[in-house]
């Protein structure tokens, strides 16, 4: 997928809004203690007996003349930092929703250019642009022009109502997939009354193909339902910050267990969550 990336100075901290899962594990058993064996009082060797072994230092004590240079590391068990005002702190307010407020001084915005016709355009520069937040316009930084991988999933309405549409569907595409970046991965799903994950994330076009193959048109359209399982399939599994859905059917839908509200709450939940440069 072709993109455009430009970076500006924000006129403000952004925001991340994230749920926060801790999970506590515990270990619970008699303790175990090692203890050398005291010396005997009737001991009569010598301090300078050379069959004794030398007392070596322990290697975890800095001893080097000048102090370490080196970060110390945080504790591996010490939790978030949670002090009002103190930059990156995790916050967690009174509707138990965590906040995480960082001040940055770079924002990367990626957007893909078509024309009329739905085809790239590849030819603009950074003064082509504007960017503004919160009605104040913004000095763009930088400009670079890149062909972004994408991890997508691509859902195909396999009801009754697409039986004599799956063959054109299926090699517009595999044109695609042939189309995009060597690096992209993408999965396959096909719905009907039930949403069916034929093929797991790939890159590989046979096996794509064999995904995009495995259709029997027939019963309803659980559009609502395919999309939340999607989302969630992105969120578990994709590895590219760039992710789609792109979806094809003919109709509305007229099966999900889920209601238009619901696949929207869920889908923009895991949106927002894992931050994704999604659409």
């Amino acid at each position: 997928m072709s993109m455009s990336s430009l970076r500006f100075a924000p006129s403000r901290s952004v925001r991340f809004v994230s749920p926060l899962a801790m999970v506590l594990l515990c270990s619970c058993g008699p303790a175990l203690f090692s203890q050398a064996p005291a010396a005997s009082a009737q001991t009569t060797a010598p301090a300078s007996d050379p069959t004794r072994p030398e007392i070596q230092p322990s290697l975890t004590v800095d001893r080097d003349p000048i102090p370490s240079i080196d970060p110390a590391e945080p504790p591996a068990n010490a939790s978030a930092p949670s002090l009002p005002g103190l930059p990156g702190a995790i916050q967690k307010k009174q509707d138990g929703v965590y906040t995480l407020h960082q001040d940055v001084d770079e924002v990367l915005l990626s957007c893909a250019v078509v024309d009329e016709k739905g085809q790239p355009v590849t030819d603009l520069h950074r003064g082509d642009f504007r960017v503004w937040e919160d009605d104040i316009p913004q000095t763009t930084s930088s400009f670079l022009h890149q062909d972004l991988p994408v991890s997508m999933g691509i859902l195909v309405d396999n009801s009754g109502s697409m039986r004599d549409k799956r063959l054109a569907v299926n090699g517009a595409a595999l044109r695609l997939l042939k189309g995009s970046n060597p690096q992209d991965t993408a999965f396959i799903v096909n719905f009907s009354d039930r949403a069916y994950l034929d093929q797991r994330f790939t890159s590989d076009l046979v096996a794509l193909n064999r995904g995009l193959s495995r259709f029997d048109s027939r019963g309803t359209t659980a559009l609502y339902d395919a999309v939340a399982a999607s989302a969630d399939e992105l969120s578990k599994n994709a590895k590219q910050p760039k992710q789609a859905l792109l979806i094809v059917t003919d109709g509305a839908d007229n099966a999900s267990r889920l209601s238009l509200q619901e696949a929207i709450r869920r889908t923009a939940a895991w949106y927002v969550a894992e931050g994704k440069q999604g659409g």
